[in-house]
């Protein structure tokens, strides 16, 4: 019966025991059984080929550097709004409405922001930490799991692939023949999605802690309820 790769649908010969192309296995044409087939909708192929090594895992904060940034540049422009705002004698009615607003919104975040953190970071400190919780760096506290993860491609180069968190239900071992799925992260890194083991069709995806996942998303609310803020108050001072 003829057969194709699973990956790339490059037919196989009857001596082909692996894909001739990208070193897939092959599958009977025809309906796949269950389970082994790969994903309709996946990230785009970073790599194919035989597991050599897991690096040593690191920690590596979840929230960049450019979120804290932001947050800061966000307040900046904010006091200096509100300083235009009051010298230019906006409309003390929508001027107290957009400065009760933040105030209560943004301590709310600082608190979001605050349980996301590990224990040793979650000192709340001064009456006013809600709101200089997200300026501050040990909001970047928040780490997570990072290893590489080194193929083998049929050619024999080497392709060093970044899991971020841990691989569900456990990590392929070395030999294992794998194809990894994902996009180049902000540093240019080709981060895995998931993992494709081409022998059986199971598919491997990094699991991220709750927490970890929800700090960058606070931070950047924080961010953006700063310049909203900067926002209005040259509205109310154009107006």
């Amino acid at each position: 019966m003829p057969a194709s790769c699973l990956s790339c649908g490059t037919p196989f010969s009857t001596t082909d025991t692996d894909c001739p192309a990208c070193g897939g296995r092959p599958v009977a044409t025809g309906r796949v059984a269950a389970g082994t087939e790969p994903p309709a909708r996946v990230p785009g192929r970073l790599a194919t080929g035989t597991v050599v090594r897991s690096a040593t895992v690191r920690q590596e904060p979840v929230m960049d550097r450019r979120y804290l940034w932001a947050t800061r540049i966000g307040a900046a422009f904010t006091t200096a709004a509100l300083t235009v705002a009051v010298l230019a004698h906006a409309p003390i009615g929508p001027l107290l409405a957009v400065c009760c607003a933040a105030a209560v919104v943004l301590p709310l975040l600082g608190a979001g922001l605050w349980a996301t953190l590990p224990a040793a970071a979650r000192e709340p400190g001064k009456p006013w930490w809600p709101w200089v919780l997200p300026l501050q760096e040990r909001a970047r506290s928040r780490t997570v799991d990072v290893a590489d993860l080194v193929l083998k491609d049929v050619t024999g180069a080497e392709h060093t692939c970044v899991v971020t968190g841990r691989l569900v239900p456990a990590p392929p071992e070395p030999g294992t023949v794998v194809e990894a799925y994902g996009r180049r992260d902000r540093a240019g890194r080709p981060a895995v999605r998931q993992l494709v083991l081409t022998g059986t069709g199971r598919v491997l995806r990094p699991r991220v802690p709750a927490p970890a996942r929800l700090t960058p998303v606070v931070a950047g609310a924080t961010a953006a309820v700063w310049f909203a803020a900067a926002a209005a108050l040259l509205v109310l001072v154009a107006g």
